[in-house]
């Protein structure tokens, strides 16, 4: 190999679907090397900031200052999907959709704030105009959040590539009819990569800007078990 570049992505991202998302460029370039580090939106912003990382992919973050010359890319869209507790499963099994206010009374368990998910479940509810009523223990990760999901002690919300084996009632959260979706970002800059090899690692970003699930309107997404992407 004749050059490695350095990439983060949170675990809601993780190695296996940065391999997709850079598989164009590693199609063309079979001599540079993609080395994937997954980690925390901070440990990973610290390592951009240090530039130990030629790329980070993060979900958006307006926390996150940086230098000007950054380049910056919105990637792709992740639809959110309400999960609610089993005990409760029939009573939401007829909604189409559902509205944050629709589930603002509900008990959610929630992640420490590692990955993301938190702090876009959190800011999704306060532009809504309320407060999450989090479940008193936090889970471990996305599997254990179903966990207590299926123990009927709370509900959660989760992107679509955390349930796509999930056998349970999954449905799609809206806002004035439109689906609730994670943003992912890229941020970039040559650190690790010569500049020549970089800017061909930025270009084809660029040419394959993708979303992992297109939302589709409320009114043609209803509510089933187990996942169904939305299609153009």
């Amino acid at each position: 190999m004749s050059a490695t570049a350095q990439i983060g992505v949170t675990t809601l991202i993780g190695a296996e679907r940065a391999e997709v998302i850079f598989s164009r460029f590693k199609a063309k370039h079979p001599d540079v090397a993609l080395e994937y580090r997954e980690g925390c939106v901070e440990e990973l912003q610290n390592m951009f900031k240090l530039r130990q990382a030629d790329l980070i992919i993060v979900p958006h973050d307006t926390d996150f200052e940086l230098d000007a010359d950054i380049l910056r890319l919105p990637l792709m869209l992740e639809q959110l999907f309400f999960i609610p507790r089993f005990s409760e499963r029939s009573r939401w099994e007829a909604m189409e959709c559902v509205t944050v206010s629709d589930i603002a009374a509900e008990a959610f368990v929630l992640l420490p704030d590692n990955c993301g998910l938190t702090r876009t479940t959190r800011h999704l509810f306060r532009s809504q105009g309320h407060a999450i009523n989090a479940y008193e223990h936090r889970a471990t990760g996305y599997q254990s959040m179903l966990d207590f999901v299926d123990a009927s002690l709370c509900s959660v919300t989760l992107p679509e590539s955390k349930i796509r084996d999930y056998p349970g009632t999954v449905i799609p959260i809206v806002d004035n009819g439109r689906p609730v979706a994670i943003e992912y970002i890229v941020f970039g800059q040559a650190s690790n990569l010569p500049r020549k090899k970089f800017t061909e690692l930025w270009d084809c970003l660029l040419e394959s800007k993708l979303t992992v699930t297109r939302p589709s309107p409320c009114s043609t997404t209803r509510a089933f078990s187990g996942i169904k992407s939305a299609t153009n």
